[in-house]
């Protein structure tokens, strides 16, 4: 699915059970065995990549060397909970699946 569907589908899946729900950003990261690597300098990740979700990071092959290459992206959003003022973050990790970086 596009990177556009799916903030749309967590957005509404968000408002479920919080009173708000707001995206944030998009962001390139490298995903690997249990770690999520984001470079300071990293760029925002195109609405119309195609994801796949992914539910934990233990699934993932082991990072080898220290070059950083980002293969997912960690999409953010601000939610305000029920009975709360402030709004806290939370995010959702996605692989890509095509290989156009």
């Amino acid at each position: 699915m596009k990177l556009s569907n799916f903030i749309e589908e967590k957005t509404k899946e968000l408002l479920l059970t919080n009173r708000e729900a707001i995206f944030k950003y998009a962001v390139d990261v490298e995903l690997s065995k249990n770690s999520v690597s984001e470079m300071f300098t990293a760029s925002n990740t195109p609405l119309d990549r195609e994801v796949i979700e992914l539910e934990t990071l233990s699934e993932l092959p082991e990072k080898n060397g220290i070059e950083h290459t980002p293969n997912g992206s960690k999409v953010v959003f601000e939610v305000k909970r029920p009975r709360k003022r402030k709004y806290e973050s939370v995010s959702f990790d996605v692989l890509w699946s095509d290989n156009n970086g």
